[in-house]
């Protein structure tokens, strides 16, 4: 999707996700529907897709992590 969209459109797609997943969350909760909750579990899944895939990519995301360890 990176080479696709470009990286910044596909971490901003990742965040997109994750905040829908977050009113989801709070909606299944609100009117406790476990359907919903699912809904929210899979938008999470796909903007943690998105945005972990596209930052072990990068070439200063791999520097910073040699350098920790």
């Amino acid at each position: 999707l990176a080479n696709r969209f470009g990286r910044k459109q596909v971490i901003i797609a990742g965040e997109c996700w994750a905040i829908l997943s977050t009113i989801l969350l709070i909606c299944s909760f609100q009117i406790k529907s476990w359907p919903l909750a699912l809904v929210a579990t899979v938008c999470l899944g796909f903007g943690y897709i998105s945005i972990q895939s596209t930052l072990a990519t990068l070439p200063h995301f791999h520097l910073a992590i040699s350098t920790m360890l």
